[in-house]
């Protein structure tokens, strides 16, 4: 005879996964261009990030040169053209172009042989953020702080 699980016991044993899967929703990052030459070295600093961001969950990303975490999400994009729009800002000894976007924050990396870019919307501490991805682009890109 079929051993039964009451349907009320089933239930208890899904409820995390239930609870889980909503957090591990894909992010949808809309189409930049690249530059040339930087598919290497941004996948090997993308295998290299964090799971866990200034206490933010990693979260799956629909693109192969881009990371993302939390909700509303933290986004993070490799290779990105290069650009001399922002003011200039020096946040963990990494100089970043700022521009605002609609709901928080856009930042360029400067000095480095690859440009990434990090979004980070306004409920998040963009100097969290940032300190924690520093040491990934150093390790990938050690680069030299640049005035802007």
């Amino acid at each position: 005879m079929p051993h039964r699980v009451p349907l009320r016991a089933l239930a208890l044993l899904l409820a995390p996964l239930t609870l889980t899967t909503g957090a591990c929703s894909g992010v949808h990052v809309d189409a930049y261009p690249t530059e040339p030459g930087t598919t290497t070295d941004c996948s090997a600093l993308l295998h290299d990030l964090p799971h866990r961001l200034a206490g933010l969950d990693a979260r799956r990303v629909d693109d192969d040169l881009a990371g993302a975490w939390g909700d509303p999400a933290v986004v993070l994009r490799c290779g990105v053209e290069r650009s001399s729009r922002g003011d200039c800002r020096t946040v963990a000894a990494q100089t970043w172009r700022v521009t605002p976007t609609s709901d928080g924050t856009a930042y360029l990396s400067t000095g480095r042989r690859f440009a990434v870019s990090v979004e980070v919307p306004s409920d998040h501490r963009p100097s969290a953020v940032l300190a924690a991805l520093v040491p990934v682009l150093d390790k990938h890109d050690p680069g030299h702080p640049e005035p802007c």
